[in-house]
């Protein structure tokens, strides 16, 4: 799932860091239809 994907670039990728925060999920964030769907799935992780 690109979810997860994402997810997990996030977290070990600490270089790429600001650049994922800034383009993927500050827009993620923005949507209210996709925000408990991001927030359920990295409480599961």
């Amino acid at each position: 799932m690109i979810l997860d994907k994402l997810i997990t670039l996030t977290i070990e990728e600490d270089d790429m860091y600001p650049s994922i925060q800034a383009k993927t999920w500050l827009h993620v964030g923005q949507v209210s239809d996709l925000l408990d769907i991001v927030l359920d799935y990295f409480m599961k992780r």
